[in-house]
């Protein structure tokens, strides 16, 4: 932890509850926003969200074609259209609204793409292959994903300033795959080598494996990272954990399978998907303090009739996106969290030691 420097002060400390408070509260619940279909479509899913409530994904403009979209509080559902094919699929957003995705163009091939609202999407590129896929992007506005080359496999690329920079495969491999990149340009993803297709962490220099088969799905500005392992009995495990280790096994909902698919800026909230003991996939969100819960157990009133299917993304205010069921149709969400009244010993113990910090620094200035 950092030195607390001299001119920390009420709001700082006011800060610092509000940032703590959040994993705290075990009886936090949501209420949910339906971002709604597109014209003519009867599904919709929510990919990402960012710190500003921006979110993008994709949805059906008819039985079969689908398009990327953006959605805000303030605009609600926008078309991002395509390029030029029948499938269109926004990934993931950045705070300044860039969105990473892919899209078929009129020859039906995937083609990497960066856009944003309004504006629509650019295709990216590939390594002279005919397909490509874009799944991250930073704040800087790199994108990741992978290419195909002239002979078809695909590598692992970052695409700086429209540019695609190959990333290299873990020894014995042909194919690598990159999902993320953070701001210091590291990436994270799968690769084939030569013991079988592993988690890779690069460094910016390097392609680094990471001990283990699943996938490597997010890396946030702390290192974090997170995704899942394939276990011994071939059920996906969601992790979390470092470049350096170790990553550590978020459990279950009752049932076998688990996959980390989201993690906040801060580190401190974890959305994914898993199956309860009922077999029926559900999203869940995990902290430090509470482990993996439920969403479906979290949500208040306005989530009358929903499913949560899955939980794709978290901001820094909590907010989660991702898909669940309502009415017999697939729909994209936004939650809310609506912070009720802590348990007496978490919130006693986050106030105290908060306090203790408080007065510690105000005897020193």
């Amino acid at each position: 932890m950092q030195r607390l420097s001299r001119a920390y002060s009420c709001l700082h400390f006011g800060v610092l509850l509000a940032i703590v408070s959040p994993s705290c509260f075990a009886n936090t619940i949501y209420s949910i926003t339906d971002i709604g279909l597109l014209p003519g479509g009867a599904f919709s899913e929510a990919t990402w969200i960012n710190n500003l409530g921006e979110v993008t994904g994709y949805a059906y403009v008819n039985a079969t074609d689908y398009h990327a979209i953006y959605w805000s509080a303030s605009t609600g559902l926008k078309d991002l259209g395509g390029l030029g094919g029948s499938a269109a699929i926004g990934m993931k957003i950045n705070d300044s609204g860039q969105i990473a995705g892919f899209a078929t163009n009129a020859s039906g091939n995937y083609r990497a793409a960066q856009g944003a609202n309004p504006g629509g999407l650019t295709d990216l590129g590939t390594w002279g292959g005919p397909q490509s896929i874009a799944r991250g992007i930073n704040s800087k506005g790199d994108v990741a994903g992978y290419a195909q080359s002239p002979v078809g496999y695909n590598l692992a690329a970052v695409w700086v300033n429209g540019v695609p920079q190959f990333l290299g495969r873990l020894s014995g491999g042909f194919q690598s795959y990159a999902y993320d990149v953070n701001n210091a340009g590291h990436a994270v993803g799968t690769s084939e080598s030569s013991i079988g297709s592993r988690t890779f962490y690069f460094n910016g220099t390097t392609m680094i494996d990471l001990g283990f088969a699943g996938l490597a799905y997010k890396i946030n500005d702390n290192e974090q990272i997170i995704g899942y392992v394939d276990t011994a009995s071939g059920a996906p495990n969601a992790v979390l954990g470092t470049p350096t280790g170790p990553f550590q096994n978020l459990g279950t909902l009752g049932g076998t399978q688990s996959r980390a698919i989201g993690i906040n800026d801060i580190g401190t909230l974890v959305v994914g998907d898993s199956t309860p003991s009922s077999g029926e996939q559900h999203g869940f969100v995990w902290d430090f303090v509470n482990g993996m819960r439920d969403l479906n157990s979290l949500l208040d009133s306005t989530a009358a009739g929903w499913t949560i299917k899955n939980a794709l993304s978290v901001n820094n205010q909590g907010q989660i996106v991702g898909f669940g069921e309502i009415g017999g149709q697939i729909h994209g969400f936004v939650l809310n969290p609506v912070t009720s009244i802590p348990e007496p010993s978490t919130a006693a113990g986050v106030v105290i030691a908060l306090a203790a910090i408080f007065t510690s620094v105000k005897r020193r200035n």
